[in-house]
C-alpha cells in the first residue's frame, strides 16, 4: 500500500514539473477538485435524504459547503496562486483533504440510517468520530491556506447540542422499535445464523437424518376463509394464481399452490427446509411474514 503511495506522488510530482513547464500549474489538481467537487454533492444529497441524525449530518454539510467555497475561491485565482500549486507540500495537503471529506462522506451515510448507525454501538464511538473528522478537517483547510469562514468555537457549542439531542432521539427511537441496538444486532445474528444452517441442509445430497428435525410451519386449514366480498384483484399473476383469503377472521393473506414432493424423499425434506427458510426469514422486522403451509 504504501509503495503505491509513494508511486503516486512520484507521478504527481512528475506532473507538477511537466505543468511548471507549460504554465498550467492548477492541471494536476483538477482529478483531486472533481473527486471532492462530487464527495460534496454526495454530503448534500445524504443530508437531504436523512432518516436520522440530522442534526449531525447538517454539521458535517456546513463543513462540506465551506470546503466547497474555498475550492472555488482556489480555482479562479489559480493565476495568483501558480507558485502554491507547485509546491509538492501543497499538493500533498489537498490529496489529505480530499480523503477527510470521503470520511464525512461515509460517516454521514453511516449515522444517517438505522443500519449504518449499528457500527456505532455506543454514543461514545458517535462523538469520537465526529470529533476526530472535525479536527482533521479543521487541520486540513489551514494546512491549505483555505480561508474558515466558520467560528470554530462557536460552531463547536452548535456542534455539541446536535450531536446530544439526535443520539438521543436516535437511541430512544431504536429502544422502542427493535428493543435496543443490541437486541436488534442479536436478532438479527440469530435469523442469519438460523438460515445459513436451513441453507446448508438445503443444499445437502446426503441421507434424509439431517433434515429430521428441520419442517416448514403449518397452518391449519381451518383458519382460513374466503373474503366476505370478492375483488377482481383477489387472484393475481398466472395459474396458478395468488389467492387472497382470510386468515383466523382478520388477516389478510396471499395464497399461493405448490406441488409437495412424496414424503420420505430428499426431494421433499428440501423442500420442507426452502419453507423453513421462509419461517426464519419471516421472524425479522420488515420483510413479510410467511405463516406456513396449508
Amino acid at each position: 500500500m504504501d509503495s503505491i503511495a509513494t508511486t503516486g506522488i512520484e507521478f504527481a510530482k512528475g506532473t507538477l514539473d511537466t505543468a511548471n513547464i507549460i504554465g498550467n500549474a492548477i492541471k494536476p489538481y483538477m482529478p483531486l477538485i472533481n473527486t471532492v467537487t462530487n464527495l460534496i454533492s454526495q454530503i448534500i444529497k445524504i443530508y437531504e435524504t436523512a432518516q436520522y441524525n440530522k442534526k449531525i449530518c447538517k454539521a458535517l454539510l456546513v463543513r462540506a459547503e465551506a470546503a466547497e467555497f474555498a475550492v472555488n475561491i482556489l480555482q479562479r485565482r489559480q493565476d495568483e496562486n501558480e507558485a502554491l500549486f507547485l509546491q509538492q507540500a501543497f499538493y500533498k495537503s489537498f490529496v489529505k483533504f480530499k480523503e477527510i471529506l470521503q470520511k464525512i462522506k461515509d460517516f454521514a451515510g453511516d449515522v444517517t440510517n438505522l443500519h449504518g448507525f449499528r457500527k456505532y454501538l455506543k454514543s461514545t464511538a458517535i462523538k469520537g468520530k465526529f470529533t476526530e473528522l472535525i479536527d482533521d478537517y479543521d487541520t486540513a483547510m489551514k494546512d491549505l491556506s483555505f480561508t474558515m469562514i466558520i467560528s470554530s468555537d462557536e460552531q463547536k457549542k452548535i456542534d455539541n447540542v446536535s450531536l446530544e439531542e439526535d443520539i438521543a432521539e436516535t437511541l430512544e427511537f431504536v429502544k422502542k422499535v427493535e428493543g435496543g441496538i443490541d437486541g436488534l444486532s442479536q436478532k438479527v445474528n440469530m435469523v442469519y445464523q438460523s438460515v445459513e444452517l436451513l441453507k446448508t441442509q438445503a443444499s445437502s445430497t446426503n441421507s434424509l437424518s439431517i433434515f429430521a428435525e428441520v419442517h416448514a410451519p403449518e397452518v391449519d386449514s381451518t383458519f382460513l376463509a374466503d373474503p366476505p366480498i370478492f375483488r377482481k384483484t383477489d387472484q393475481r399473476g398466472n395459474d396458478p394464481f395468488l389467492v387472497r383469503k382470510i386468515y383466523k377472521q382478520g388477516i389478510e393473506v396471499a395464497c399461493k399452490p405448490i406441488i409437495i414432493p412424496k414424503k420420505d424423499t430428499l426431494e421433499y425434506q428440501r423442500t420442507q427446509t426452502h419453507l423453513a427458510i421462509l419461517g426464519k426469514i419471516s421472524e425479522s422486522r420488515n420483510i413479510l411474514l410467511f405463516y406456513g403451509i396449508s
